[in-house]
């Protein structure tokens, strides 16, 4: 997955719920760059083919609201695998059965002696009894494995995506904002220091920037956070 393979450039800002997506072409990196945007990670990755989806989920776990995507073929890998199949082993139950029976027999004499005489007994007794016993016994051989060879093909891709934000920039003094980029246009307001407000494009002299609500320029001199 994009998350596993995510470089991150800066801290995780608060997830974002969908963004934009675009070409990654030099051109639109560019263009972000010099437009306000700075980047919150980067992806590259080759695979077989993950699915744009997983980029734009990655993008929106760490809070981007623009994508850079580009995907590229570059081959396939074939060949046979060999895969093991597990065969169980056979069951097998015996049953036995045991019966039989008991005969038992016992004797004894008494005698008893005295001044008038003696007194003279004998007993016998007999016994007899049945069993049966029923065992079952189950018994698995050991199992055995079946190896196939299974053909595969996959293809690769080489897969990459930039993830930007929108940075929001202050400055520490007040700062004109023209209408025009020129110091001899019309200034349609002020900057205040520590007044947060989104920069749109960069020149070399002049920023267009977007300060609440208005849209105009501002000198490049001034240092910006």
């Amino acid at each position: 997955m994009y998350y596993l393979n995510l470089h991150r450039t800066k801290d995780k800002v608060r997830p974002t719920k969908q963004l934009s997506s675009y070409d990654y072409t030099d051109n639109n990196v560019k263009y972000f760059t010099e437009n306000g945007y700075v980047m919150l990670g980067y992806d590259a990755i080759r695979h077989t083919y993950i699915g744009y989806q997983e980029a734009v989920n990655a993008g929106c776990w760490i809070g981007a609201t623009v994508m850079l995507y580009k995907h590229q073929y570059v081959g396939t890998a074939s060949g046979t695998a060999v895969v093991p199949f597990y065969n169980q082993g056979d069951t097998y139950t015996v049953n036995s059965r045991t019966s039989g029976s008991v005969n038992t027999y016992g004797s004894s004499n008494a005698s008893v002696y005295g001044s008038g005489g003696y007194a003279y007994g004998s007993s016998t007794s007999r016994g007899y009894g049945t069993y049966n016993s029923n065992t079952t016994t189950t018994i698995t051989t050991p199992g055995s494995f079946s190896y196939y060879s299974v053909p595969y093909s996959n293809d690769y891709y080489d897969q990459w995506a930039i993830y930007y934000v929108k940075k929001y920039y202050r400055s520490e003094q007040n700062i004109s904002l023209f209408q025009k980029a020129s110091n001899a246009s019309k200034q349609v307001g002020t900057v205040q220091q520590n007044v947060w407000f989104e920069i749109l494009s960069k020149g070399d002299k002049f920023t267009k920037i977007k300060y609440q609500g208005i849209v105009g320029y501002i000198s490049a001199y001034y240092s910006l956070k």
